[in-house]
């Protein structure tokens, strides 16, 4: 790319699938703006006055159809005994595993970068209750709020077990490390040597939360890129999954991500692309004739859980989940236990006890 005393130009427009929708033209009018350095670590609202052409210049050399990342619906049925369905429980994020904008393929990323490229973030007067992202997708303004999402799907239905209220954290909070770093990495990860600065690696979490990221990286902080390697800003919210604390809303999550997406000079990806898009669509924002791209509905099952990787074991009373490239495992009792019949209830339980002990080693 050009340089120009400190400067350079967007990047000339590249025509799209879906023809020349309004997302389009807006490309093409950053073609002949001198756009200033922009540097890791500043914020994109630090720029005043080209804060939509900074923002696709950021995003120019990722492939549309590769830009957003795409929900997944979890089979809850083939994880509900492996821990994973009650860590959601237990932050009312049950919504959360099986919300794909109901089995639909079809995103409209062109009119979602649009949108990004022009967002601006209201907090109003309560705040996160009040706060709206708002971008235009042509002359339509369009919000992402609490009272947005809640009209799709109740995402946040409360923390249990025990019931606490939400906390509304700073995105600072969440995504940093704070002073209990080297607790949430106890927690969840299992090497022999727990530092404050050891690097971060998916191989070295414990089964569970190793077991999360498979949908943590989808649906709850959504991310391309390197998945072997640990995010700073993943650990707070898988120690929440986890342990139930912090209480964080999803929703004030889905604000912090989008948010976050947009400001940050290395996050190019769009996290959450099948809520937005059903957020544009419930605001009527796509403008006729806009063609969609098409992200395949995977969903996240058992048997497509990285075969080879996970052993699934299951008893009676208990169930073992085995991370088979490490060797480690937890074991998790089954909490209600509806499958057998009355002469199952009669055996031997010594000769129960050893034929299960027999499949946990």
């Amino acid at each position: 790319m050009a340089e120009n005393n400190g400067k350079r130009k967007a990047p000339a427009s590249k025509k799209q699938k879906g023809g020349t929708s309004a997302a389009h033209d807006s490309v093409a009018e950053a073609m002949e703006v001198e756009l200033p350095e922009w540097s890791r670590g500043e914020r994109l609202s630090k720029f005043k006055n080209c804060q939509k052409e900074l923002y696709l210049d950021k995003i120019s050399k990722v492939p549309r159809n590769k830009l957003g990342v795409a929900e997944r619906f979890t089979v809850i049925s083939d994880f509900k005994y492996y821990g994973l369905v009650k860590c959601f429980q237990r932050l009312g994020w049950e919504a959360v595993l099986t919300y794909n904008n109901n089995n639909k393929s079809e995103v409209y990323t062109d009119e979602i970068v649009e949108w990004m490229s022009t967002l601006e973030k209201k907090d109003g007067k309560n705040p996160p209750f009040t706060t709206k992202l708002i971008g235009c997708v042509g002359n339509k303004k369009v919000a992402l709020s609490f009272e947005a999402m809640d009209k799709i799907v109740k995402f946040d239905t409360g923390a249990v077990n025990p019931q606490r209220e939400y906390e509304y954290s700073s995105a600072e909070k969440i995504y940093g490390k704070g002073d209990d770093w080297l607790t949430m990495l106890r927690e969840l990860f299992q090497v022999d040597d727990i530092r404050e600065d050891m690097k971060l690696y998916r191989k070295d979490l414990k089964p569970l939360p190793k077991l999360l990221t498979c949908i943590l990286n989808w649906n709850v902080i959504p991310r391309a890129g390197d998945k072997e390697k640990i995010r700073n800003y993943e650990i707070r919210v898988l120690y929440a999954l986890i342990t139930g604390r912090p209480t964080i809303s999803f929703k004030h999550l889905v604000l912090l991500n989008v948010w976050e997406s947009r400001e940050d000079y290395d996050r190019k990806r769009i996290p959450h692309i099948r809520l937005l898009t059903r957020v544009l669509m419930d605001a009527k924002a796509i403008p006729a004739g806009a063609k969609p791209y098409k992200m395949r509905q995977t969903p996240f099952c058992i048997d497509k859980t990285d075969v080879g990787d996970w052993d699934f074991r299951q008893g009676r009373s208990r169930c073992v989940l085995i991370d088979m490239k490490s060797g480690r495992r937890e074991i998790f009792e089954k909490d209600d236990i509806t499958e057998g019949s009355d002469k199952d209830d009669n055996e031997d339980e010594e000769e129960q006890e050893q034929g299960e002990n027999a499949m946990y080693t």
